[in-house]
């Protein structure tokens, strides 16, 4: 973050078992899209036959350390 004119970065975090818990959540959230509105989806271009497999090397991604997850806190200039 620029130190000048900008934002400023107040905190920072890293956040251990957010990444499992968001990639559960996106998965229980997919799921229950799929059943109520899969033409919404579909209009949107969401791909319902490739979704699986994309949340499924996420999964892997955040096994294998590759995906992350962190909070940023940052603090308008006064």
């Amino acid at each position: 973050m620029p130190e000048r004119g900008g934002p400023a970065t107040a905190d920072k975090r890293g956040r251990v078992g957010a990444k499992d818990g968001a990639t559960e959540w996106i998965h229980w959230q997919s799921g229950l899209l799929r059943m109520t509105t899969p033409a919404k989806l579909t209009d949107a271009g969401v791909d319902l036959e490739a979704a699986p497999a994309v949340l499924a090397a996420a999964r892997m991604a955040v096994a294998d350390g590759v995906l992350g997850y962190a909070l940023l806190i940052s603090e308008k200039p006064r």
